[in-house]
């Protein structure tokens, strides 16, 4: 960076070169506080999605059981159809027999 003159014909005048530097500070600090709050911002975001993925994988196991406690009835209901059946079977073929 050149050194801070009075003012020259070369350059601007260490007021100028000063006030320069100000506005870029200026420019970087509100770009900083609008990237602070942009972070804060989707952090927050964040946090909801994060509770709303615990609520779904509630949801999910909760699914998941329900879906096993019915494949065991179907299971149970086949199982009782087929003794049903084979009973049936037994009692024509006694009944045929007799």
């Amino acid at each position: 960076m050149p050194a801070l003159t009075a003012g020259s014909a070369d350059g601007p005048s260490a007021a100028a070169e000063l006030a320069a530097l100000h506005e870029a500070l200026e420019r970087l600090i509100a770009s900083r506080v609008e990237l602070a709050a942009e972070v804060e911002s989707l952090r927050a975001e964040l946090a909801s999605r994060d509770e709303r993925v615990r609520v779904l994988e509630g949801e999910v196991r909760d699914l998941l059981q329900i879906k096993r406690d019915v494949a065991k009835r179907i299971d149970d209901l086949i199982g009782q159809l087929d003794h049903f059946e084979r009973d049936a079977e037994r009692r024509e073929s006694a009944a045929a027999n007799v």
